[in-house]
């Protein structure tokens, strides 16, 4: 490390100890936002702006539910969370039994 730069020292001695923390972050706060609905459906009023939670609560009526839209929306919804956890896996995994004490 001598003679490296800020950012070098950062690149290669802080990124890589933090790495697995911010790749558990960034798919739990993506999971968060993703799957918002108390906050979203209170404030938006027009139909072209619900979220796709929001959305598929609108296809379950009183006397009958479009199951087919319904589950199609369902795999859309959790299509976008799947792929980041497989892109984010190591890092999740790693993450969460960072801290663990063994013994």
């Amino acid at each position: 490390m001598d003679g490296a730069s800020e950012f070098g020292i950062y690149w290669h001695v802080a990124l890589p100890v933090v790495r697995p923390t911010i790749g558990a972050f960034t798919l739990i706060a993506f999971m968060g936002s993703w799957n918002s609905f108390l906050w979203p459906q209170v404030v938006l009023q027009s139909s072209d702006l619900f979220t796709l939670p929001i959305a598929l609560n609108q296809l379950i009526g009183l006397y009958n539910d479009d199951y087919g839209a319904l589950m199609a929306g369902t795999l859309l919804a959790v299509l976008p969370v799947v792929l980041l956890f497989f892109l984010l896996q190591k890092e999740f995994i790693s993450g969460l039994t960072e801290g663990a004490v063994k013994g």
